[in-house]
């Protein structure tokens, strides 16, 4: 698994678009960005997994990306996030494709005084939302036939805003909770 954290100052007189080094280690961000003081900030944060690899390292970077900012992102938003990344993750590492294997699902984090939008992008075949199959309501005894199928319903009511988006080869999730 390769990660890349970057904490930017993106306004302010003296360090205006001024690159924090990139670091693997959370507690020198975390040190890097109370350095920041008390300034506008942004962060920035990429990670990648190939499909046979653990994603809770990336899911966890994701949430230590959101919790260093002052005032951190709220705790019941926190686990929302963690379960829509965790799901999406998931779902990219069912539908990479297997001539795809060694190509990694590239997750990204922007968080700034507004949001939090979480880019999660999978080498699979790519889908409409719209296209999906209708589940039965959930009290209806037929549900218990379906094991899958509830990832992007459940993105979509944890998020604020949840896109999928076709890419060039796969597809882009994007989950956005506003801050």
């Amino acid at each position: 698994m390769t990660e890349r954290l970057r904490t930017q100052q993106p306004s302010g007189p003296i360090a205006k678009g001024v690159m924090v080094p990139v670091t693997r280690d959370l507690d020198t961000c975390q040190q890097r960005i109370d350095a920041l003081d008390d300034c506008e900030r942004r962060v920035d944060a990429e990670a990648a997994f190939t499909p046979g690899d653990d994603y809770r390292p990336v899911v966890n970077l994701v949430l230590a990306a959101a919790e260093v900012l002052d005032p951190p992102v709220d705790r019941l938003r926190l686990d929302d996030l963690r379960l829509a990344v965790t799901e999406a993750c998931s779902n990219a590492v069912r539908v990479h494709r297997p001539d795809a294997l060694s190509d990694p699902v590239v997750v990204s984090c922007h968080i700034d005084d507004e949001q939090v939008r979480v880019d999660v992008r999978d080498r699979g075949p790519g889908f409409d939302p719209a296209d999906r199959q209708q589940l039965p309501d959930p009290e209806d005894p037929a549900r218990l036939r379906y094991e899958h199928g509830l990832g992007v319903q459940l993105i979509c009511e944890l998020a604020d805003d949840a896109r999928y988006m076709p890419a060039p080869d796969g597809t882009v999730v994007s989950i956005v909770l506003r801050r």
